[in-house]
């Protein structure tokens, strides 16, 4: 838009009270039989109502039904009276079909391609052809992330635990306070003891040096269990085949005190998440009553 949008000289058809250009003799017999004061013309315009810009303002139009972001529908409110003097496209196939990108409109290929997209419907999954298919790419650690802690705070709803999620009470050092430690989730329970769980998007196998966990992770873990002041971690991943029934624990221990941290792994099965977390449930209950 700041480019402008681009013109052309496209052949129009128009049954007009004067004349310009050439008469089109087939039309004018059919239409102007009994007005012999029209003329039924072909000729040349200069327009913006090329097809390129229809199918920028059918997507534009079509967007706007379906979006439900306020920000969007605002933005393309702003750009819809830019496209004043262009008409919707009526077939999209024969549209496409016309547009010629060249070294003129190298601002359209992406656009044309966008536009294909969202006009014909195409999946953002693979499918066959020669198309060029876009991607819509999504951080899954974050994913993950929110996606198992919002489901284990509906899981332990019932129990008289208080459940944070992305806690920011701590930093690791406080003069000056910097570095804040953001573990996923804090549960506290009601004799004030505390839980500390964190997620990692990592595929986990007995194959591989200390089941493939970084040495970063367990430093992680090992700096919130000293803040929070608990011995009990729970590093959450996602479950694979190898590391299906798994029972892995890391403790440290101090030599007065007994366990000073100790690392549980839990894994799991976002497929059927509410019977995997029906089951760590069942674990974090039974910690507290070892405890007792």
């Amino acid at each position: 838009m700041k480019k402008g949008l681009r013109s052309a000289y496209l052949t129009v058809e128009n049954n007009l009270n004067y004349y310009k250009g050439k008469l089109i003799s087939r039309e004018q017999i059919k239409k102007n039989l009994f007005h012999k004061e029209r003329f039924y013309m072909g000729y040349d315009e200069f327009s913006v109502n090329r097809p390129e810009n229809r199918l920028i303002k059918s997507t534009l139009l079509k967007l706007q039904k379906v979006s439900n972001s306020a920000a969007n529908i605002k933005e393309i409110r702003q750009l819809l009276p830019h496209f004043e003097m262009v008409k919707p496209s009526t077939h999209y196939m024969k549209d496409f079909s016309d547009v010629v990108i060249d070294h003129n409109l190298k601002d359209y290929e992406t656009l044309k391609r966008w536009s294909k997209v969202f006009l014909l419907d195409q999946s953002f999954t693979t499918f066959s052809g020669h198309t060029t298919a876009r991607a819509l790419l999504f951080p899954m650690e974050k994913i993950f992330e929110s996606y198992v802690a919002k489901n284990l705070k509906r899981v332990l709803a019932d129990l008289p635990w208080e459940v944070s999620i992305q806690d920011k009470r701590h930093y690791l050092f406080i003069r000056p306070r910097q570095f804040a430690l953001r573990p996923d989730l804090v549960i506290k329970r009601e004799d004030q003891s505390t839980i500390v769980l964190d997620t990692k998007w990592k595929s986990l196998t007995s194959q591989r040096q200390n089941y493939g966990i970084s040495q970063a992770d367990m430093y992680q873990m090992y700096s919130y269990s000293k803040k929070y002041n608990t011995p009990e971690i729970w590093l959450l991943y996602p479950v694979n085949e190898k590391m299906q029934d798994a029972e892995i624990t890391f403790e440290s221990y101090h030599q007065n005190r007994g366990v000073e941290t100790k690392v549980s792994l839990f894994f799991v099965d976002v497929m059927n998440i509410e019977y995997s977390l029906g089951k760590l449930r069942e674990k974090l209950i039974k910690e507290v009553s070892l405890k007792e």
